[in-house]
This record gives structure tokens, sequence and C-alpha cells, in this order.
């Protein structure tokens, strides 16, 4: 495992490719790591947005914390995961990760 998603859709990504998709996994886990010490989700969502695509992310088709039962607007103590899709090159890749 090279620290990505576990997909099939890996098979479509060149070396380079991968190394950029390492960086989905690290951001999720900032992002969780950065609303643990302050929660404003659109903001630090917001933030890591802007590193991915400096990281090399074509295209973010959606970042956003939800609930577990998919609501926005999550509150602090709520069960919430972050849910990401991306492009890579032509490669659309998908994660999430819990929060709480």
């Amino acid at each position: 495992n090279l620290g990505i998603a576990l997909s099939s859709r890996n098979l479509y990504l060149n070396n380079k490719e991968k190394m950029i998709a390492q960086n989905i996994v690290k951001i999720l886990r900032k992002t969780k790591r950065e609303l643990s010490k302050k929660w404003k989700p659109s903001l630090i969502i917001n933030k890591n947005k802007k590193l991915l695509i400096q990281k090399g992310v074509s295209k973010i088709d959606y970042f956003e914390l939800r609930s577990e039962t998919f609501k926005k607007n999550v509150k602090k103590n709520e069960k919430a995961r972050l849910f990401i899709a991306v492009f890579i090159g032509k490669t659309r890749l998908i994660d999430n990760i819990k929060v709480s």
C-alpha cells in the first residue's frame, strides 16, 4: 500500500500520478487533525483544497464534511466523515476518513 486508497482505479495511474495520489490520504489526515484543534470546517477544507491542487490534483469533484446521516453543517462532537473525490489526470479517485 502506497498510502493511497485501495482501488482498482490505481491501475490507471502512472508513477508520477501515484505520487500525487499519496497526498490525498495525507491531506485527509491533516484536515482531520486541524478540525480536532479548531472546528472551522469550511475554512480548513478550502485551505486544503488549494493544497491538493498545488500537489498536482487536476480537479476536485468534492471535499466535504458530512454527518453519518450525510447532512451538512456538522456540529463539533457529531459523528462525521470527510469525503473526497478528485481527478488525477483522467482518473477519478474517491476516499473518506472518520473524523469523530
